[in-house]
């Protein structure tokens, strides 16, 4: 008798990568800005991005 399995993982294309490359470019160029060119700091740069991605 076969035994059937399942993947319980996602498969991992061309559209996840470019998605992950997007969003680590988009993440670490929105804290530069807000750490170091509004010189917010790193505290309150994550407060900042904290309430943003809660209000979302």
């Amino acid at each position: 008798m076969e035994k059937l399995t399942v993947n319980k993982i996602a498969e991992v294309s061309v559209v996840f990568w470019v998605l992950k490359i997007l969003a680590t470019t988009l993440g670490e160029t929105t804290g530069d800005m807000l750490a170091h060119t509004l010189n917010l700091g790193y505290a309150v740069g994550l407060i900042v991005t904290g309430v943003i991605l809660v209000g979302l």
